[in-house]
C-alpha cells in the first residue's frame, strides 16, 4: 500500500514538472517573440550578446547553489543516517558520494550525448534526475538499497548538468571561460553557507522526510537552469572544428566504437601534454579533500560536544571563506595570471594549516577559525582547477580533457570519502580523517611545486 501511494505519487510529480516545463518554453517563446521586432534595434548595442550572458551567468548560479548545498546539507544527516541504516562511515561516504560521483564517473556516456542530443535536452535531463534522487530518498532513507538507488539517480542528473553547464560556458565565454567559471562558481560556496542552515531548520520543523520531501522541489529548480540555456550551437559536435579522420569515421559506428575513441584520445592527450598527470594529481587531491569536509567537518563538533545547531555553524563559516577564495581566484583569472604557484600551491599549504588546525582544535571559536581557512582554500582550489583545463588545448581536446577531469573527479571523490571513513572506523576519532586530509594536501602542494618548475623551465612568467 506504501509503495503504491508512492508511485502514485512520483506519477502526479513527474505530470506536474512536465506541464512546468511546457508553461516555461510557451512563457519563454512568448517573451522572445514580444522582444523579436525590438530586437533588431538592440542588437546594435549588443542586446543578444549580453542576453546570452546573462542567461548563461543565471542558469550557472542556480545550478551552483543547489549543487554546493546539497552535498553540505549531508554533513548533517552523517551521524543520523549511520545508526538507521547500520553501516560504517566508510560506506556512508560511498554511498553519500553516489549523488555526484555517478554522473562523472559515466562522463563519457553523458559527453556522447550532449553531442549528439545536445546540451539542453541533457541538461533538462539531468535537471528532473537530481530532484527526483533526493525526492526519492525522502520515502527511503531507512532501506539500504533504495537510497542507494536513488543516490544514483541524483548522481546522474548531477553529472548531465555538469558537463551540459560547462560546455554551454565554454559556448558563450569562449578565452574568457576561467574567469566566468570563478565568478558564477560563487554561488557553490552560497549554497554551502545557506543550505545547511536552511535544511537543519525543515529538519527541526518537518523531521527528515519532510526536509528531503522539500529540498527535493529546491533541487528541480535546475530545470529552470536548464531552461535558460542557450547555447550558441544546439549540438556539442558543432563546436569541434578539428576532428581526425579516424573520429569521422567513428561518427557511423555504434556508441561503443565511439566511447573506444575517445579513450584512445583521452590517453593521446595525456602524452601530448605533460602537465596534465600534475592537474590530475591535484583534481583527485582536491576533491578527496572536499568531499570528506563536506561530509566530516560537521560531526567533527558534535563529536567534541557540541549540538547540532551550534556544530552547523562550521558549514556557514566554510561556506563564507569558499566565497572569499573564489574572489582571490577570480582577481587572479582577471589578472591573466595562470602560474600554477598561486593558482594551487600556495591555497594548498594553507590548506594543511587549516585541516591540522581543524583536526586538533577543542574549542568552537578555533574550529570556526580553521571551517573558514580550509573553506577559503578549497574555494579558491575549486574556482582555478576548471579554469586550467582548457589551458593550451585546441577546441577538439577540449571536451576530452573535460572528461579526463570529471572521471579523475569522480575516482578521488568516492576513494577519497571511503578513506576518510575507514579512518574514522578504525581510530572512532575525526581528528584522524583531518590528518589524511592533510597529507593528501602536501601530495597535491608537491605536484604543483613540479608544474611551477615546468613553468619556469619553459620561460612562462605569466
Amino acid at each position: 500500500m506504501f509503495y503504491a501511494r508512492c508511485g502514485r505519487q512520483l506519477y502526479k510529480t513527474v505530470l506536474l514538472m512536465s506541464y512546468c516545463y511546457q508553461l516555461a518554453q510557451t512563457v519563454n517563446e512568448q517573451f522572445v517573440g514580444r522582444l523579436s521586432m525590438s530586437r533588431r534595434h538592440l542588437a546594435t548595442m549588443g542586446y543578444n550578446e549580453n542576453y546570452q550572458y546573462f542567461s548563461a551567468v543565471v542558469s550557472r548560479c542556480i545550478f551552483e547553489f543547489l549543487l554546493g548545498g546539497s552535498m553540505k546539507a549531508y554533513g548533517l544527516m552523517t551521524t543520523f543516517v549511520t545508526e538507521k541504516l547500520a553501516i560504517s562511515h566508510s560506506v556512508l561516504g560511498l554511498i553519500l558520494c553516489l549523488q555526484q560521483s555517478v554522473g562523472y564517473l559515466t562522463s563519457p556516456v553523458i559527453s556522447q550525448l550532449v553531442t549528439y542530443y545536445g546540451i539542453r535536452p541533457v541538461a533538462l535531463l539531468g535537471g528532473l534526475l537530481f530532484g527526483l534522487g533526493y525526492f526519492g530518498q525522502s520515502f527511503f532513507h531507512n532501506h539500504v538499497v533504495f537510497f542507494i538507488i536513488f543516490c544514483t539517480c541524483s548522481g546522474f542528473g548531477t553529472g548531465c548538468l555538469t558537463l551540459s553547464s560547462y560546455f554551454h560556458m565554454l559556448q558563450v565565454f569562449g578565452d574568457g571561460f576561467g574567469l566566468a567559471t570563478s565568478i558564477t562558481s560563487q554561488c557553490l560556496f552560497l549554497g554551502v553557507c545557506l543550505i545547511p542552515l536552511i535544511f537543519e531548520h525543515l529538519w527541526d520543523q518537518f523531521g527528515l522526510h519532510g526536509a528531503l520531501l522539500i529540498f527535493s522541489a529546491f533541487c528541480w529548480n535546475c530545470i529552470i537552469s536548464a531552461v535558460l540555456m542557450k547555447p550558441t550551437q544546439t549540438k556539442l559536435s558543432e563546436t569541434v572544428t578539428e576532428c581526425s579522420k579516424e573520429d569521422e569515421e567513428a561518427n557511423s559506428n555504434s556508441i561503443f566504437i565511439k566511447l573506444k575513441q575517445l579513450f584512445l584520445n583521452m590517453k593521446q592527450l595525456v602524452n601530448k601534454h605533460k602537465t596534465i598527470p600534475l592537474l590530475l594529481v591535484i583534481v583527485y587531491v582536491h576533491f578527496a579533500c572536499y568531499f570528506s569536509w563536506a561530509l566530516f567537518l560537521v560531526p567533527v563538533a558534535e563529536q567534541r560536544g557540541f549540538d547540532k545547531s551550534s556544530a552547523v555553524l562550521l558549514s556557514t563559516a566554510g561556506g563564507v571563506g569558499g566565497i572569499l577564495g573564489r574572489t582571490g581566484c577570480s582577481i587572479l583569472f582577471a589578472l591573466n595570471n595562470t602560474q600554477p604557484f598561486f593558482h594551487f600551491f600556495l591555497p594548498l599549504v594553507l590548506q594543511t594549516i587549516a585541516f591540522v588546525g581543524v583536526a586538533y582544535s577543542k574549542t568552537m571559536m578555533s574550529l570556526l577559525v580553521f571551517s573558514g581557512l580550509s573553506g577559503f582554500t578549497l574555494g579558491f582550489i575549486d574556482g582555478s582547477l576548471p579554469g586550467f583545463i582548457p589551458l593550451n588545448l585546441s577546441k577538439a581536446e577540449i571536451p576530452v580533457a573535460f572528461t579526463i577531469h570529471f572521471l579523475v573527479y569522480a575516482v578521488g571523490m568516492e576513494s577519497g570519502s571511503y578513506l576518510a571513513g575507514l579512518m574514522f572506523d578504525i581510530f572512532a576519532s575525526y581528528t584522524a580523517v583531518f590528518v589524511l586530509e592533510a597529507v593528501f594536501s602536501v601530495i597535491a602542494a608537491l605536484s604543483a611545486v613540479i608544474w611551477q618548475l615546468s613553468f619556469i623551465s619553459r620561460g612562462v612568467t605569466q
